[in-house]
């Protein structure tokens, strides 16, 4: 059994401890750039005065639009640094929906990949794209004034796409977080020398919080922006002695067709192989262990309500429909629609509830019934049946 004994409050403090102890361990990696922890936070800190200068101040709203790259996760990180909200959405959206993410949070700046004429346009709040925030801070001095966040403040508003196909922001403190990534290093068997190839996209929960678990253990993480380009994620492989991997179901199903049988190459160093955020078709599953037979294989069940709830070791398990165990920081139980916990059976199923450090802390800018109809007491009620 691996032990979990961290004394962080927040994923920030963490990666400075990391920075501080192995400076010149490699700490984060894309398409253009590797950088050690202690040039991770160095880039970071002059992000962070340069933001400052901009006027950004505690409690301020950031939206970010994601890549799988270096600099925005170094922006998400100089956010936290001087107390901002970090807000992800989805790349290449058109101008409009960056619009409508604007009206729901009203940010104190919007970053984006690209400026075209059309957001231009359209987009009246403080812009930048990330590559000129990046040039321009670059300039700037590190930031020398600063405290690491509270465990209960808010780290990040995640939004996400209910069963109503309403999206809902989802607040998350730097505990929750925390939280979910001990729930994935416990889940894993993270090891402080684990180089993880996250492949899921940043907007969404399950990449960054794999993203987080590396950064709380002190490992690597190496990212790219699609499996499409799948020589460049063999070559990152080959490269960074990647020994563990991440990816939802959809880009599992394109790597192994476009991989073919290669990536049996790796059968004796990739240690393990995590999934999630969507159900893993059943002969992708057969075709993973058939082609890496020593490696460990996980499906990660949760919700961006709950992080990381129930883990399932499928490398030699073959159990239909199952999600796993309980996660380190979760307790799981059945209930009914009265919200009374049952033994459930296949004549008497009920829904799945979550108790956990890592459920969020409450719908943004939602009234207090939306709330309550998913997270009482600490629990979050699910509508998946169990």
């Amino acid at each position: 059994m691996l032990a979990l004994i961290f004394m962080f409050t927040s994923i920030v403090q963490a990666i400075f401890a990391h920075a501080k102890k192995n400076p010149s361990k490699l700490c984060v990696v894309d398409d253009a750039k590797a950088l050690t922890y202690d040039e991770y936070v160095k880039k970071a800190l002059k992000i962070g005065n340069f933001l400052k200068l901009l006027g950004i101040k505690n409690g301020d709203k950031i939206l970010v639009e994601a890549s799988q790259s270096v600099d925005f996760l170094a922006v998400k990180l100089a956010c936290h640094l001087i107390g901002a909200i970090f807000v992800p959405f989805i790349a290449n959206c058109p101008a409009q929906k960056v619009i409508s993410f604007i009206q729901k949070i009203t940010p104190s700046l919007v970053l984006l990949n690209r400026m075209d004429d059309e957001r231009q346009e359209s987009i009246t709040t403080s812009a930048l794209t990330i590559s000129s925030l990046i040039a321009k801070a670059s300039c700037s001095e590190c930031l020398t004034n600063f405290s690491f966040p509270e465990e209960h403040d808010v780290s990040e508003i995640l939004f996400t796409t209910g069963s109503t196909g309403d999206e809902k922001g989802i607040m998350i403190s730097f505990a929750n977080n925390v939280a979910i990534a001990e729930n994935v290093i416990h889940g894993v068997l993270m090891q402080e020398d684990n180089i993880e190839f996250i492949l899921s996209p940043f907007n969404h929960s399950h990449g960054l919080r794999r993203y987080y678990a590396n950064m709380l253990k002190g490992a690597t993480v190496v990212m790219q922006n699609s499996v499409v380009y799948v020589k460049n994620v063999f070559d990152k492989i080959d490269k960074y002695h990647v020994n563990s991997m991440d990816m939802v179901p959809s880009a599992l199903t394109l790597f192994l067709k476009l991989s073919q049988e290669h990536l049996s190459k790796y059968q004796d160093s990739m240690r393990y192989i995590q999934l999630g955020a969507a159900p893993i078709l059943e002969g992708n599953k057969e075709k993973l262990r058939k082609l890496l037979p020593k490696t460990k294989l996980y499906n990660m069940y949760g919700s961006t309500e709950s992080g990381v709830s129930c883990i399932y070791e499928f490398s030699s398990d073959t159990k239909a429909n199952c999600i796993g165990k309980p996660a380190y920081n979760s307790t799981i139980f059945v209930v009914d629609d009265k919200r009374q916990e049952i033994k459930s059976n296949r004549e008497q199923p009920g829904y799945l509830a979550c108790k956990s450090k890592a459920n969020m802390l409450s719908y943004y800018g939602t009234n207090t019934q939306s709330v309550t109809d998913v997270l009482q007491n600490g629990i979050v009620y699910s509508n998946d049946v169990v």
